[in-house]
């Protein structure tokens, strides 16, 4: 145990008990209302649902790659991930097809298992590799059950914990654990890539304006969102010369 592995443990959990110092965050009704609302063929709502394949390429792509290059036992917590990814294809385009705290459950269920299991996976990789099952057997079912613990209690702080939880402990292992070279740029593009999703969900409405209607903020963060994985894919695949 070193001061590194200290921070590892210490800056997430100060995270973590940062939001349940917070009081009972409610899920806005106002989240649903988004601002391409345009039907197509029968499918409603078709940006953001159809956007949503960005998230089942870039895992399939991951997938295909594991299947060539990696047994399971290997790696388990890069297939959760890939797997993961895929699904949210699934749980956010449904959620999408008809927006509400009902729908929401499966797309925050696809994300948190993602989330979870690509936290596991770099703990594996790079701090420890024995501590990658354990984790991700301990995390995925944690993540899980944040969502479910919103779901009946409208509380979104598990949620968030987790959220930031992982967040905080990305940040934690690319600074003090150092992935090097190619490895680390191929991290901060995906974190990147999932920073600009952040900024077009937030500016949905204002996007599809400057669009002229054309494309909506939120469905360009299911683009940028589904492009962090596909780095994450590159950075496995450099260690093998594959692409």
């Amino acid at each position: 145990m070193t001061w590194r592995h200290s921070l590892l443990i210490l800056i997430p959990l100060a995270g973590v008990i940062g939001v349940f110092a917070m009081p009972p965050i409610s899920q806005e009704p106002a989240y649903h209302l988004f601002a391409d609302t345009r039907d197509l063929a029968g499918i409603p709502n078709i940006g953001n649902v159809l956007s949503n394949g960005a998230f089942l390429i870039a895992g399939l792509i991951g997938l295909h790659y594991l299947r060539r290059h990696g047994r399971f036992r290997d790696c388990p917590a890069w297939w959760v991930f890939f797997i993961g990814v895929a699904v949210i294809t699934f749980g956010s385009g449904y959620y999408h097809w008809q927006p509400g705290n009902g729908t929401l459950v499966w797309d925050r269920l696809s994300m948190t298992i993602a989330f979870t299991a690509v936290t596991a996976a770099f703990i594996a990789d790079y701090v420890l590799k024995r501590l990658g099952s354990p984790l991700l057997f301990l995390l995925v079912p944690l993540g899980a059950g944040s969502v479910w613990y919103w779901h009946l209690f409208n509380d979104l702080r598990a949620y968030f914990a987790i959220q930031g939880m992982v967040f905080l402990t990305l940040l934690t292992v690319l600074f003090l654990f150092g992935p090097k070279g190619r490895e680390r740029g191929f991290i901060l593009l995906a974190l990147g890539s999932y920073a600009f999703a952040f900024l077009f969900e937030q500016s949905d409405g204002f996007v599809f304006g400057l669009t002229g209607g054309t494309i909506s903020g939120h469905s360009i963060k299911h683009l940028f969102a589904g492009l962090a994985p596909y780095w994450l894919f590159r950075l496995l695949s450099s260690r093998t010369g594959t692409r």
